[in-house]
């Protein structure tokens, strides 16, 4: 039968389509929309999780350079064999490393003499050398007033090749080495090509300048170069390429691309060669080292998925009311698919974040943390607090005599003690190695620091002494250097100096006891 519509009926059923077919559109764009924003939010807050772990990483490693300043800082002359059993304990877990190397400063007249001995002990065996920027071709080394040639080096084993070169004679180290003296702070080269590797990754080498006094000063000298105080370098060797895929999530639809952008031509440091991945969303971030700016470049490969308008819309003239329950379902079926994504993301950021903010063998927060917490208490002017810096006496004897597995269970076993003792008075972190520093707040007199951490030694040498790990002939017992200061602490890294210089003093005075330097 054919149904006559008036006019009026007519434009009411298209409006009623057009409504409905508008409503059920609507609906599924809010969804899509949303999930979305939601899922380029995770993606963001997991590439911003992954730069802040790299970032932490870097700045692990150059504190390494502190331990080892200290070392050389502290003696007037440390043996090939020295070197290598301090960097055996130090490097241990520092596999991002390639190596860490002792440039002395060698005057003109000792270098004939040094050159011999090196040549003695089977290394560089034609004296100081130097190589072209490609570090494919080595070459003699012109006549100077001082040098700075390599002479240790660990591993020993893979780098031995660059003991002997020289370094001021290389382009892209001169800067730093100059900055590093002149300033009397650590100073990073741009990346360049290693001697034991010519045709592999680009390396970064980061100085730290040794003097012959203990105390760093912020006096810039320009005009003089090397300074008459320096005693020498602290060279760490990185790869970045051997940073980002040991230690940064190797997922397959992620791709990292690291550049040094110090200067306004960009260098690629990796992946050298490849072009740029096609990413469906790409985030950038800085890195600093001291005296350099890298980016990191993260890239995701993964296309969203593609979202299909349902074809409700064919049915909204029928039923108006079918349409837009149809549409509250598959808005709610969309609703459900992005909070399952987003719980997802989630908890893999929560997982990156744990492992960027906690040290992995003890469970304690890392140095990262640390310093966050410190910077965020909210403490008055007069407040008293301490800063305390801990190492293990005679822990190297704990891995040669029952191994490095035992080593790391002894560490727990120590962190547990320190952890428990300062529970609720305190905050406890582990730096690395047997580095242990907290910081105790509440205070009420400096007596009562004293207190708390002879207690603290006591417990100590009761768990090395009666547990599995005895070791009669060295036993173990800890120094805790002590920073007493008021109020708020600004400059973490000098006051954590500090703390390090006293501990150094505890250790000198015996051992097995703590040392405050008070800045009251």
């Amino acid at each position: 039968m054919l149904v006559r519509l008036t006019r009026i009926q007519a434009l009411l059923v298209i409006f009623t389509t057009c409504l409905g077919s508008l409503g059920s559109w609507f609906a599924y764009s809010i969804a899509a929309t949303v999930e979305k924003q939601n899922v380029e939010t995770s993606l963001y807050e997991i590439a911003y999780t992954q730069a802040l772990k790299a970032q932490y990483l870097l700045d692990d490693v150059s504190g390494l350079l502190e331990s080892y300043g200290a070392l050389f800082s502290a003696s007037e002359q440390v043996s090939r064999d020295e070197f290598a059993s301090f960097s055996d304990v130090m490097l241990r877990s520092q596999y991002n490393i390639l190596a860490i190397q002792w440039a002395p400063k060698i005057h003109q007249t000792e270098r004939t003499l040094v050159e011999y001995h090196l040549k003695q002990e089977g290394y560089a065996p034609t004296g100081f050398f130097t190589t072209n920027s490609e570090a494919s071709k080595t070459l003699s080394v012109p006549k100077n007033p001082v040098y700075f040639p390599i002479m240790f080096t660990e591993p020993l084993q893979p780098n031995k090749d660059a003991i002997g070169l020289e370094l001021t004679q290389r382009p892209f180290n001169q800067q730093a080495i100059r900055k590093s003296a002149l300033d009397k702070r650590v100073h990073a080269t741009s990346p360049f090509s290693t001697v034991q590797d010519p045709d592999g990754p680009l390396a970064t080498a980061i100085y730290f300048p040794v003097f012959d006094d203990h105390e760093r000063h912020n006096a810039i000298n320009e005009k003089y170069f090397p300074p008459d105080d320096l005693k020498g370098y602290v060279i760490m060797l990185l790869k970045p390429e051997r940073l980002l895929l040991s230690n940064l999530a190797n997922r397959e639809h992620i791709h990292f691309i690291l550049s040094d952008v110090t200067r306004e031509n960009h260098l690629r440091i990796f992946p050298q060669y490849l072009a740029d991945p096609d990413g469906h969303l790409s985030y950038s971030f800085p890195l600093t080292l001291p005296g350099r700016t890298w980016q990191l470049d993260i890239h995701f490969t993964q296309t969203m998925p593609i979202l299909w308008i349902p074809y409700l819309v064919l049915f909204a003239f029928s039923a108006l009311t079918f349409v837009i329950l149809s549409a509250m379902v598959y808005s709610f079926y969309k609703t459900s698919v992005i909070s399952d994504t987003n719980e997802q993301l989630r908890r893999q950021k929560e997982v990156l974040q744990d492992l960027a903010m906690k040290d992995p063998l003890t469970g304690l927060v890392n140095r990262l943390s640390l310093q966050q917490q410190v910077a965020s208490l909210n403490l008055s002017d007069d407040q008293l607090t301490a800063l305390c810096l801990l190492d293990l006496d005679n822990f190297k004897h704990i891995n040669d005599q029952f191994g490095h597995q035992q080593g790391d269970k002894f560490l727990k076993q120590i962190a547990g003690v320190i952890s428990e003792h300062f529970d609720g008075i305190g905050i406890t972190s582990r730096l690395g190695g047997d580095e242990f520093v907290f910081m105790l707040t509440e205070l009420d007199s400096m007596s009562q620091v004293g207190g708390i951490l002879q207690d603290l030694l006591i417990k100590i040498e009761h768990a090395c002494s009666c547990g599995e790990h005895r070791c009669e002939e060295h036993p173990v017992s800890a120094s805790i250097g002590v920073v007493m200061t008021k109020g708020k602490i600004n400059e973490f890294e000098q006051t954590l100096n500090q703390a390090d210089n006293a501990m150094y003093m505890a250790k000198r005075n015996g051992k097995n006891q703590f040392y405050i330097c008070s800045e009251l």
